[in-house]
């Protein structure tokens, strides 16, 4: 309280918010459940990939590019058992920037090409339809051998396209609902769903598919970091308005879904 007036914290505002218009939410929920159900798409075209289907990509053609080190595979010996039961979402980091070796090894088993056919090529999460709608961005806040700032990960050629440098680690903890591990993280890495790219073949139905493909990339990189013996946390609660603004996405073709925090975890205790 201050000066007679109750200050409430901007997470239990946007918490008491939610639960208030939750019959709303509810229908909404709903309406997206409904309208994207099979039985309602069944008379919509709905086809597999052809060879003669091109997978599409974002590039900022004008952009700078940094090269990324080759992935180093230096945890394909890791147990997946044991990774598997180690992984925790860790919000605590150290100082200690992380390499771009480290970085680099992350979007790859991410999102990276693993292998390449004559007409497409596949990457380490499933997609539906290997339509690949999500997009991956990186705010570097402490990566050594990499300038501060906001890039565009290029999955095809594995490199970062300069967006613009900067440091963005506060604003970034602010559009996260002023979540302070966002700021402390050695890397923010944005992921954003590009709608239009697979609901062009499945309708509305490939709302859902965006969503699925996000969790997969996202259990991908908590695996990674777990076996790189460092920090990873996802963020679903953020202003989304905001961070597409911050991004430069319309917020419709394209918009951000799925934000994931990458640090050196400390020590845990107990």
């Amino acid at each position: 309280m201050r000066n007679g007036t109750v200050i409430v914290p901007v997470a239990l505002a946007v918490s008491a918010f939610l639960f208030s218009t939750q019959a709303g939410a509810e229908d909404i929920g709903c309406q997206f459940q409904r309208r994207t159900s099979l039985p309602a798409l069944l008379t919509e075209t709905y086809t597999a990939p052809t060879e003669g289907w091109v997978m599409s990509q974002k590039r900022y053609e004008a952009a700078e590019t940094v090269s990324l080190p080759v992935p180093s595979g230096q945890i394909s010996g890791a147990d997946l058992v044991a990774v598997i039961n180690k992984r925790r979402s860790i919000r605590e980091y150290t100082a200690r920037p992380i390499s771009l070796q480290e970085l680099s090894d992350l979007l790859f088993l991410g999102s990276g090409v693993t292998d390449k056919k004559p007409y497409i090529s596949l990457r380490s999460a499933p997609s539906a339809g290997a339509s690949y709608p999500i997009e991956i961005y990186v705010v570097a806040n402490a990566v050594a051998g990499l300038e501060k700032g906001f890039y565009h990960y290029v999955p095809e050629e594995h490199l970062l396209e300069v967006i613009r440098k900067g440091d963005f680690a506060v604003q970034l903890k602010e559009l996260c609902l002023g979540q302070a591990f966002v700021k402390d993280a050695s890397a923010i890495i944005l992921m954003s769903g590009v709608f239009p790219r697979v609901c062009a073949r499945y309708g509305n139905r490939g709302y859902r598919y965006v969503y699925m493909e996000a969790g997969h990339i996202a259990q991908n990189l908590y695996l990674g970091a777990t076996a790189l013996d460092l920090g990873s946390c996802v963020i679903g609660a953020f202003l989304d308005d905001e961070m597409n603004l911050f991004c430069g996405l319309d917020g419709e073709e394209e918009s951000i879904i799925y934000i994931h925090c990458i640090g050196t975890a400390r020590e845990l205790k107990g």
